[in-house]
């Protein structure tokens, strides 16, 4: 990542054709916008309405977390890493909110975990989590099952969410993008004698035999937002067929979403279906090995938070949440490597492929794709396994 966005960061918040808009640098970057912009009345009303909402709900998150007696007045679970949190969530939260510190439990859990423990946990009446976040696949079980309460971020306006951003009940709001890519390894690719694959159905050619690996589809992460969406563009008899050209490569089903491209840059299996983020993480690494493909557009699958039902530490989950969508709690997303929420801070940072245009790979289905995702799920394990 650049200093300028693991540096302290300056945030600007910004009114564009009455859209909100972040940008994100180092102090010394006031050419970013001219004065009369930052003077703008919009900006200055949403700025000082962000503030206020944020100080008003820490007063009584603070309030709360004051009545504890075990040193942890919040517990995130969370599909992010923990090291994600240590370094690049925590100093922000903590510098906002000092009171805080030390007393926030981050527990990272794989996709899978993030609906059987949030779950089984509720069912138990023995709730730990008070903000759960995940990709909206893992995450929806947990909506079904009740295990999440509705919660609707009063900055949502002046942040400009767009309506399909977030649940209408307020079971869950995005906090960044996931965007999906085609990850490679072009030394073992020119060793096998082999074409770097540049479109979806390429993964379907017969000489990617056994090179290529792919989180599970039936959890409807990553995999099976990409495998959606070309479902929905290419009618069913088409896409059935495809998927079936790609299950007679005999594609590995790798341990996680992150592990694809560590096997695409140790060149284990060189092609994967893999997440834009780890790849730029990949590719920062000295000496990695490493190449992405893009096929137009760049498919996103949205990660989203929200408050665990029977929370016992409900405000600080608001205010955790409303941080985490308010510009300091982006920042730390794209200090984190993220894909933020807002398209212009992404796009400013490198953190969507360049000139490639962008679209939600679930569309408009959010709400009738995941209430029936055994459904998919058992269209991918029979195709796949996994």
């Amino acid at each position: 990542m650049s200093t300028a966005v693991i540096a302290v960061v300056v945030i600007v918040l910004l009114v564009i054709t009455g859209g909100a808009a972040y940008y994100i640098g180092t102090s010394n970057m006031t050419t970013l916008t001219n004065t009369s912009t930052l003077t703008n009345t919009a900006t200055t009303t949403a700025t000082t309405t962000i503030l206020s909402t944020l100080q008003n709900q820490a007063g009584l998150a603070q309030a709360e977390c004051a009545k504890q007696t075990n040193n942890v007045c919040l517990t995130i679970y969370s599909t992010m890493d923990s090291g994600t949190w240590a370094n690049d969530f925590a100093p922000l939260f903590y510098q906002d909110y000092p009171w805080a510190q030390g007393k926030v439990q981050f527990v990272a859990l794989s996709a899978a975990q993030l609906s059987t423990k949030t779950i089984s946990e509720f069912k138990a009446n023995a709730v730990q989590a008070d903000v759960v976040e995940g990709t909206i696949g893992p995450y929806f079980p947990n909506i079904i099952a009740g295990a999440i309460q509705n919660y609707t971020s009063p900055l949502l306006p002046q942040l400009n969410y767009s309506k399909g951003d977030y649940d209408k009940n307020g079971a869950w709001t995005v906090v960044f993008q996931a965007p999906s890519d085609i990850v490679y390894n072009p030394t073992v690719l020119a060793q096998l004698g082999l074409p770097v694959p540049t479109t979806w159905a390429d993964l379907g050619n017969p000489v990617y035999k056994g090179h290529i690996d792919f989180q599970t589809g039936t959890n409807l992460a990553t995999t099976g937002s990409v495998f959606y969406w070309l479902y929905k563009q290419m009618g069913n008899a088409s896409w059935t067929q495809l998927m079936k050209n790609i299950a007679a490569n005999n594609p590995t089903i790798a341990s996680s979403g992150g592990a694809v491209t560590t096997n695409a840059v140790t060149g284990q299996v060189p092609i994967g279906i893999g997440s834009y983020n780890d790849y730029l993480t990949a590719k920062a690494t000295p000496n990695a090995t490493v190449g992405v493909v893009t096929p137009s557009p760049t498919l996103e699958n949205p990660a989203v938070v929200g408050i665990a039902a029977n929370a016992s530490h409900p405000q600080m989950a608001k205010l955790f949440i409303d941080w985490w969508i308010s510009p300091t709690g982006q920042s730390a997303t794209a200090a984190s490597g993220r894909t933020p929420y807002n398209p212009v801070l992404a796009k400013s940072l490198g953190l969507i492929p360049p000139g490639i245009p962008a679209v939600n790979a679930w569309g408009g289905d959010i709400s009738t794709v995941f209430p029936n995702a055994s459904f998919w799920a058992s269209v991918y394990k029979n195709l796949f396994g996994g």
